[in-house]
C-alpha cells in the first residue's frame, strides 16, 4: 500500500478508547493474508470504487474512491490501476464518495456522516479489529483457545497491515463507533458529556431527557432520537 501526496494539479489516477459495537466475526486461517482472503464486501464500505472528491484545505481532487474498513483508509485507483491510499490526511476537510461524506480526525480516523440535524451531524466509523487469535496447538492445529491478544486494530500507525506474528487462526470483527460532527466539522465521540458540550445552552433539559429515555450511546436509533430532541431545542 503506497502513500502519495496530492496537489490540485494531480489527477487521481487509528484510536483512543471508544464505545463500540462488534459485528459477526471473520476467521482467517493461520498463515493467510487477511487482505487477500477477506471478501470485498467485508473489507470495503462500497461494493465498488465510486466517483468521489477529496476536499483539501486549499484544493479539490477527484477520482474513483472507496473506504477500507479493513485499514481505516480512503483508497483510490491510481494511474496504473493499482490501489493507493491517501496521504496528508491532516489537510483533508471532507471526502465525498457518491452520496456519502467522510470527515477525518487524527485520533478518530474517518467518520461517515449518516444523518444531518441542522448544524450537528451524526457520524459512524467502521473498522475491522482483531477480536482474538487462537493459539497454535499440537501438529500445527488451531486449539480454539483464545489467546491473550484482544481488540487490536489491524491498522498500524502508518496505516499498513500489521504482520501478525502469532501462529494460529485469527478472528476479526467490524467495530462500529458513533460520533457527533459539529458545525466546524470537529468530531466528538457520541457520549453524554459531548452532547452536553455541543448543546451547552440546553444542558439541564438534555441531561433529564437522557436519563428519562435511558439513551444508549451505542445505539444508532437512540442517538437519532436524542439528536431529534436536541434539534427541537436549538
Amino acid at each position: 500500500m503506497k502513500k502519495i501526496i496530492f496537489f490540485s494539479i494531480i489527477f487521481f489516477t487509528i484510536y483512543g478508547p471508544l464505545q463500540a459495537q462488534e459485528s459477526k466475526t471473520i476467521r482467517v486461517k493461520s498463515g493467510n493474508d487477511p487482505v487477500r482472503v477477506i471478501p470485498m464486501s467485508d473489507k470495503y464500505r462500497f461494493a465498488r470504487f465510486t466517483d468521489g472528491k477529496i476536499y483539501y484545505v486549499n484544493s479539490v481532487s477527484a477520482g474513483k474512491l472507496n473506504y477500507s474498513i479493513l485499514l481505516g483508509e480512503i483508497h483510490f485507483i491510481g494511474p496504473k490501476q493499482d490501489t493507493l491510499s491517501l496521504a496528508n490526511e491532516q489537510l483533508i476537510k471532507k471526502v465525498s464518495i457518491g452520496e456519502s461524506n467522510f470527515y477525518y480526525a487524527k485520533e478518530k480516523g474517518y467518520v461517515e456522516e449518516i444523518a444531518d440535524f441542522n448544524n450537528i451531524k451524526l457520524g459512524i466509523s467502521q473498522i475491522i479489529h482483531m477480536v482474538n487469535s487462537e493459539k497454535e496447538g499440537a501438529y500445527d492445529q488451531s486449539t480454539g483457545v483464545a489467546s491473550i491478544r484482544s481488540y487490536k486494530s489491524l491498522a498500524t500507525g502508518n496505516s499498513s497491515l500489521q504482520r501478525l506474528q502469532l501462529k494460529g487462526d485469527i478472528l476479526l470483527a467490524k467495530r462500529v463507533n458513533y460520533f457527533l460532527i459539529d458545525q466546524n466539522s470537529r468530531i466528538h465521540i457520541a457520549s453524554k458529556a459531548n452532547f452536553l458540550k455541543v448543546y451547552a445552552k440546553h444542558k439541564k433539559m438534555i441531561a433529564t431527557y437522557i436519563k428519562q429515555e435511558m439513551i444508549d450511546f451505542k445505539s444508532e436509533k437512540d442517538l437519532r432520537k436524542l439528536l431529534s430532541f436536541c434539534n427541537q431545542l436549538s
